[in-house]
């Protein structure tokens, strides 16, 4: 039996629906129709593919809210949130529709929700400004003041919220001075596509000479010979689910997802834009600064997939990438702490670099070689005592110990 809400929602909208302007008419009612199939879906047992159609759902819940049918926004916002519960740029939607039905209380929790996990600047920057709290603390612009110093610089659109924000957890971690250069390096165009070298690497390791592949390949329908890119990612994909272990199909189809957004497809030449922030460096004619350049781009080095980022002197300049840190590239729940950290860990090693700190060997320092971002999240912020050591050899400044609130902007830089 279908639930009351599906069954009454038009029953609930329809004067409404006949007094809109024919525009809106129609839109709504596509609207509402398709959110009522997709909740049905998931109501037949289709949760994944509901959920990825959920923000139709999300956009059916705000249109009820704009036309002031309160009582079914909040209960389509709640069947979205069930069918995707990590969409946390809707929840300041749907703790408007609780404000304007009284709940305050309960708007306010998932405002504070939306604060504490989104990593995108404008649900932030809402969220914020709803809650009344103060603006987020930023870095001192450049200047040529004091000796050694740490100048960020972004390089192209990265969100200004984490370059401040990690900015002010490199010089509460390392006690170095760390500010922000105010003009932006252009980005220049992509190096090369990921999605195109993935399905390279792959059309290299398929046994093209096997009797068998053509009749496989037809099975799945797909030709049996000149495929695209795309068509070799389905074959492999079928190949795998054929005869290899779920955890590998499940890896696969996740590399997939990535590399088809076309948001991380592209990908930049880490040494190009290193380049691009040494020339910036050179023109300055300031030896005592570590310029760090912060991307939001996809990068990779030499013949690797990807890289984090690189670092190299003189001068003293280093490029990181918070792309492979984001959520959405990872189809995980954001999480704006985490996300900072990752960046963070990521900064500390490339300064280190720069002050010719060797490797340590201590997989929980910071500066460790990861594997993988497994490894990369399993790393502290705190700097081995080895590092320590070598910092104030080469710098004289002894690294402060690590405060309790890395991210939070205790002193001026002296």
């Amino acid at each position: 039996m279908k639930s009351l809400f599906l069954v009454g929602l038009f029953f609930a909208l329809a004067h409404h629906l006949a007094t809109a302007a024919d525009d809106d008419d129609v839109t709504t009612s596509q609207l509402m129709r398709d959110a009522a199939r997709i909740i049905e879906m998931a109501r037949q047992g289709d949760n994944i593919e509901a959920g990825r159609q959920a923000d139709v759902v999300f956009r059916s819940a705000a249109r009820l809210h704009q036309e002031k049918e309160d009582i079914s926004s909040l209960e389509m916002y709640e069947h979205a949130l069930r069918l995707s519960p990590w969409s946390v740029e809707h929840y300041l939607g749907y703790a408007d529709v609780l404000k304007s039905l009284g709940r305050d209380e309960k708007a306010e929790h998932w405002v504070r929700s939306a604060f504490q996990r989104a990593e995108d600047l404008g649900t932030r920057e809402k969220a914020r400004k709803w809650l009344g709290l103060p603006s987020s603390a930023v870095l001192p612009a450049y200047s040529r003041e004091g000796r050694l110093r740490i100048c960020l610089v972004r390089i192209g659109q990265p969100p200004d919220w984490l370059v401040h924000r990690c900015g002010i957890g490199l010089e509460n971690t390392m006690g170095i001075p760390v500010m922000l250069l105010d003009e932006k390096i252009a980005l220049p165009q992509s190096n090369r596509s990921a999605f195109r070298r993935w399905a390279s690497q792959l059309r290299k390791d398929i046994k093209w000479n096997d009797p068998g592949l053509a009749q496989f390949a037809r099975q799945h329908g797909l030709p049996s010979g000149d495929l695209s890119d795309h068509q070799v990612v389905e074959l492999v994909e079928a190949l795998i689910a054929e005869a290899r272990p779920p955890e590998e199909l499940a890896n696969f189809r996740r590399t997939k997802l990535q590399l088809k957004e076309s948001k991380y497809d592209e990908q930049w030449d880490v040494e190009k834009l290193l380049e691009l922030v040494k020339a910036h460096a050179n023109e300055s004619d300031d030896p005592d600064v570590i310029w760090l350049g912060i991307s939001s781009k996809d990068l990779f080095t030499g013949d690797s997939n990807y890289c984090f980022g690189a670092a190299a002197g003189p001068p003293m300049c280093g490029v990181n990438s918070c792309a492979r840190f984001m959520a959405d590239f990872n189809q995980e729940p954001p999480d704006a702490e985490r996300l900072c950290e990752r960046l963070l860990k990521q900064m500390l090693s490339s300064v280190g670099t720069l002050l010719r700190v060797p490797r340590p060997i201590d997989p929980t320092c910071p500066r460790s070689y990861p594997q993988s971002l497994a490894e990369h999240d399993a790393k502290t912020l705190n700097l081995c005592p080895d590092c320590r050591t070598v910092i104030l050899s080469n710098t004289g400044k002894a690294v402060p110990p690590l405060p309790d609130k890395v991210f939070e902007k205790v002193s001026s830089p002296k």
